[in-house]
């Protein structure tokens, strides 16, 4: 069986590094690094300056001084209440000032990130710069990927299995082979199964055990299956009858009522 494919990062070897406040990018002090450039995990790949004017940082200074002190005299007052028993509705009191005193620490903690002087951009895995979207004084908002990292020792095949069967098929591997367009041989290693159906066909997962040098994500690839299961259902048809339907997969089409055709892959 032969069913197309993708090239894919392994997910537990490939990471996004995103800002996570409006900022502009900074170069680290060896530059920020290009695509191709091997990094570590933790490595510093560049920072994130807060785009807060001098006027604003002053009121958010401002601003967090006059929670600091709230949240001083709101403790101590619950502090009290806790100590005296003889306070009317002490319970209710002492729940109330605790929600309140939650608050207040929740609005600060909000604000503390906007005095921060760089937000430091750290790579998340070991691997390759895949993407890179820095450039130093760009101005970034928070969750944009800046970077892309991807292990080239650790690769995935994405397939998809228009028809179930196949898809529990191949689940039996017995052995399997992903062949590039150029005619390059990957063994590869069933991983699993999507229960959810993805444009209608059946995602299915495979393991590259050794990566060739120079193998790009995202190539398209042929996977070739050879299951355990020896034979399967089906109904024999002309070869004339396969056609290549609008989605690139080979279907027949089915007179189930007079001059009703339903395509079937």
């Amino acid at each position: 069986m032969k069913i197309p494919g993708r090239i894919v990062p392994d997910p537990n070897a490939h990471g996004d590094v995103e800002a996570s406040l409006t900022g502009r990018i900074e170069a680290p002090k060896g530059g920020l690094p290009v695509l191709g450039e091997e990094v570590k995990q933790g490595q510093i790949l560049g920072y994130v300056s807060p785009a807060v004017g001098v006027v604003d940082r002053t009121q958010v200074r401002r601003e967090v001084a006059r929670l600091t002190t709230e949240i001083r005299q709101t403790a101590e007052s619950v502090e009290l209440l806790k100590q005296f028993w003889f306070v009317p509705f002490r319970d209710g009191k002492v729940i109330q000032a605790e929600m309140k005193l939650e608050g207040l620490r929740r609005e600060r903690a909000a604000l503390l990130p906007m005095l921060q002087t760089q937000e430091v951009l750290r790579a998340s895995t070991d691997g390759v710069v895949s993407v890179s979207n820095a450039i130093n004084g760009r101005i970034v908002q928070p969750g944009e990927k800046i970077f892309e990292i991807v292990n080239p020792k650790r690769l995935w095949v994405e397939a998809v299995a228009a028809d179930p069967h196949l898809a529990a098929v191949a689940a039996e591997v017995e052995e399997a082979v992903a062949t590039t367009p150029d005619g390059q041989a990957l063994d590869v290693s069933f991983v699993g199964s999507g229960l959810s159906l993805q444009q209608q066909a059946v995602p299915l997962m495979f393991r590259v055990e050794d990566p060739a040098e120079g193998l790009r994500v995202g190539r398209p690839v042929t996977v070739s299956i050879r299951s355990k299961q020896k034979s399967r259902p089906g109904i024999a048809v002309p070869r004339d009858a396969v056609v290549t339907g609008s989605n690139g997969l080979e279907q027949v089409w089915e007179h189930v009522a007079p001059e009703v055709f339903v395509p079937a892959p």
